[in-house]
């Protein structure tokens, strides 16, 4: 008997926690099962969950302008899910031209208390806000009114683009979970891109066809385009975790890159460069070939005993160690802009590039093999390894060869040792520069492990506990440690 009470005590409480999250993820409608739910059981710390979510994407027949069409229904279940009920739209500009949103209309659903009454209320149109958010970016903005715990907001909008090289990427993830995330798309054979999905979760629905004729040009000219579905069930919300590199390179999401443009008249444009050409442009572009080029008359710059020393490893240690010493970065990151060793030897302060295309040249000039290394760092994401993408690089070290072992060089910390580069440039891979036999990747790893080890030593005399405790630090916790008791050293001294 006391059995069956359990068993029939677990059914309700199932069967009520089934009813309370009867959500409607099949469609942008709102239902009364996504107002009266107020639980989500896949995720008990989630304060907000997006229940539908779909994004549509077409070259439009009237203007050939990029449309997308987006609609997003999300359950607010805490008070921090809140900040959901302020949606940004970010639109491209630049001097000539800029991308527009219109048709936005945003509603929030709440539940009368007590009944299955539901208030609906919309957004005012004179609450849309816009702000410029950089040189590039303009921010339209709105927030869902009458927004609460347990509502349920919608919002869409239609956004126009000219530039059909920066095709509407798509984010099936987010800091939240999703019921259901799709994106639908509709590309002219024109327009040929390479199309990349990010992150590790497949995808629930994938598919493809060709619809003729879609399209249509001057004098009777058409083209058929490719018409695809994606679509994402069950997304778990993304969390950040300690270490981890950008978070750009593990979110579910897809990008395009444009490959080539084919014009009604014929004439065709290629985008999407290989690393052989990209190879040349370096060598001739003035902030990287021609840098890298420059002469540097050592005896100017280092002591006799660097430049006379036999030993080739010793002779590169010192030529770091001078560069160190003698430069101090600015802390930018430009490589391909505002480059110049000149400058550098000049001000004594300068960007990462010019910092460390100064020790390459150094290392060069006497007579030590080096080869620069392009890298993303870790807060800049992953490069793309499947077609070049310089914008994707934001720093430059050296790689030396010395008696055919490799060691890989940053003059930009005057703390670093010898064959250590900055905790930023730990981000798995970079592209060597050889502009005589092609780039290639290279494997960018520590060069020795990080740890902080305790020695415990405790005598008992008389009931008397006495504990010394050593501790040995290494590797790039050493580094911090280092700079740390340097500063304090510099404090000391002032006063």
């Amino acid at each position: 008997m006391i059995r069956k009470i359990i068993f029939l005590i677990i059914s309700i409480t199932s069967f009520s926690v089934f009813a309370q999250e009867n959500y409607n993820s099949e469609a942008f409608r709102v239902t009364l099962g996504d107002i009266a739910a107020k639980t989500f059981t896949k995720d008990s710390t989630a304060n907000a969950i997006v229940i539908y979510e779909s994004g549509n994407s077409y070259v439009s027949q009237n203007d050939y302008k990029l449309k997308t069409e987006v609609k997003c229904k999300i359950k607010i279940l805490k008070s921090e899910g809140l900040e959901k009920a302020t949606v940004k739209i970010y639109l491209y500009n630049n001097k000539n031209s800029a991308e527009r949103v219109k048709d936005i209309n945003a509603t929030t659903y709440n539940l009368v208390k007590g009944s299955k009454d539901v208030t609906k209320t919309k957004l005012d149109k004179n609450n849309i806000y816009k702000e410029k958010y950089n040189n590039n970016y303009t921010i339209v903005k709105f927030t869902l009114p009458n927004a609460k715990v347990g509502s349920v907001i919608t919002y869409s909008y239609e956004t126009s683009s000219q530039f059909m090289f920066n095709y509407k990427s798509w984010y099936f993830q987010d800091d939240i979970p999703k019921l259901y995330s799709e994106y639908k798309t509709s590309i002219p054979g024109n327009w040929q891109y390479n199309v990349k999905l990010v992150g590790y979760k497949p995808l629930d629905i994938n598919t493809s066809d060709v619809k003729p004729n879609c399209l249509e040009g001057a004098r009777g000219a058409y083209s058929g385009c490719s018409i695809n579905h994606y679509a994402m069930k069950d997304i778990p919300a993304f969390i950040e975790e300690d270490y981890m590199t950008n978070k750009t390179n593990y979110v579910a999401r897809i990008e395009y890159e444009l490959k080539s443009f084919e014009g009604f008249d014929g004439v065709k444009n290629n985008y999407t460069k290989t690393w052989e050409s990209v190879d040349d442009e370096l060598r001739a572009d003035p902030s990287i070939g021609k840098q890298l080029s420059k002469s540097v008359k050592s005896k100017e710059f280092l002591s006799e005993s660097i430049i006379n020393e036999v030993d080739n490893l010793k002779k590169a240690e010192g030529i770091y160690k001078y560069v160190q010493d003698n430069y101090t970065w600015n802390d930018e990151y430009k490589i391909f802009k505002d480059v110049s060793v000149k400058d550098l030897i000049k001000n004594k302060s300068g960007n990462v590039s010019a910092i460390n295309i100064l020790l390459h040249n150094m290392l060069i000039e006497n007579g030590i093999e080096a080869q620069p290394i392009l890298l993303s760092t870790r807060s800049n994401g992953f490069p793309t390894k499947i077609f070049p993408v310089i914008s994707e690089f934001n720093y430059l070290i050296v790689q030396v060869t010395i008696n055919e072992k490799i060691y890989i060089l940053d003059a930009t910390d005057q703390y670093l040792s010898f064959g250590t580069i900055p905790f930023r440039c730990l981000n798995q891979y970079g592209r060597l520069l050889d502009f005589k036999n092609g780039s290639k990747w290279v494997d960018l790893e520590a060069n020795s492990t990080s740890n902080i080890l305790y020695n415990v030593n405790v005598d008992i005399e008389d009931d008397v506990f006495i504990a010394s405790i050593k501790s040995k630090v290494t590797g790039y916790h050493a580094l911090n440690l280092k700079k740390n008791i340097s500063l304090i050293k510099e404090v000391i001294l002032r006063n």
